[in-house]
C-alpha cells in the first residue's frame, strides 16, 4: 500500500484487501499494519472462485495477525447492522459530494 494510497483513504469509508491465494500476496502483512495505523479497515478474504480455494481463507487469517490486525479492524467481522450502518453513512457521504 503505498503513501499515496494511505493517505487518499484515510478518513474515507474505503477498505483493503487481505485476501490470500498461494499464487499471489495481495497485502503483506507490512502493508496491513500500515493500512491499520492510518485507520484503513480490512477485509479478509479468499478470493475463491471454486469451492476448493475456500480453505485459502487461513492464509488471509495468518497474514492478518502478524500484522497485528484484530477483528475490530476486519470488516467482515461485523454484524451485518454495523456494516449497514457504515455503508449508510459512506452513500451519504458521496451524495453530499456529488451535491457539492
Amino acid at each position: 500500500m503505498s503513501d499515496g494510497l494511505v493517505a487518499w483513504t484515510t478518513g474515507r469509508p474505503a477498505s483493503d484487501n487481505c485476501c490470500r491465494m498461494p499464487e499471489r500476496l495481495d497485502l503483506p502483512d507490512v502493508e496491513c499494519r500500515r493500512a491499520k495505523a492510518a485507520g484503513v479497515p480490512l477485509v479478509v478474504s479468499t478470493d475463491a472462485h471454486d469451492a476448493a480455494h475456500l480453505a485459502n481463507l487461513r492464509y488471509g487469517v495468518w497474514v492478518a495477525r502478524r500484522g497485528w490486525i484484530e477483528a475490530k479492524d476486519v470488516l467482515n467481522t461485523f454484524p451485518v447492522e454495523e456494516l449497514q450502518r457504515r455503508f449508510a453513512r459512506q452513500t451519504t457521504r458521496k451524495a453530499l459530494a456529488a451535491a457539492r
